[in-house]
Formats: structure tokens, C-alpha cells, sequence
């Protein structure tokens, strides 16, 4: 009797599935990344250098001057004449 001898085949299928979304991904996520990054560098100057960074509650002037006395005590307030001496 003759034995037979059974071979058997193996066929992995190693097919690489590629799948294409278009044309425009990455692009729209280089974009939104962008958009974000704006956000942040608005959201940052506006809080920290922009209008939002003043701490004043009076709502008056924020330039640290303060306005000079217009005449001296005693003085001739800017006329020709001399002030009052006593």
C-alpha cells in the first residue's frame, strides 16, 4: 500500500490596505494648528501687554504722571509782577 503524503499549502494573504481620505488632511490640520497658535499669542498679549493687563479699578489714567502745582504758595502765579513778600 502506497501511503500518500498530503502537502498542504499555506497562502497568507499579507495584503497592505491603504486607505487615501484626500488630498486636503494634513493640510486642514496644518491650518488649524496655525489658527491655535494665534489664539494662544492673542490670548497671552491681551492678558499679560495688552488692555487686559491693567490692574487700575478707578477706570482714571494709567501713565503715572501727576499733574505739576500751577503756581507756588506765595508766588505771583506766572506773572510779571513779584509775589507778596512778608
Amino acid at each position: 500500500m502506497p501511503t500518500e503524503r498530503v502537502v498542504h499549502e499555506v497562502d497568507y494573504d499579507d495584503d497592505a490596505v491603504v486607505v487615501d481620505r484626500g488630498g486636503g488632511g494634513s493640510s486642514m490640520g496644518v491650518i488649524l494648528g496655525i489658527l491655535i497658535v494665534l489664539l494662544i499669542v492673542a490670548g497671552v498679549w491681551w492678558f499679560a501687554l495688552g488692555p487686559g493687563a491693567s490692574t487700575s479699578s478707578y477706570g482714571g489714567s494709567s501713565n503715572g504722571s501727576i499733574p505739576g502745582a500751577t503756581a507756588a504758595p506765595g508766588g505771583n502765579g506766572g506773572s510779571a509782577q513779584p509775589g507778596a513778600s512778608y
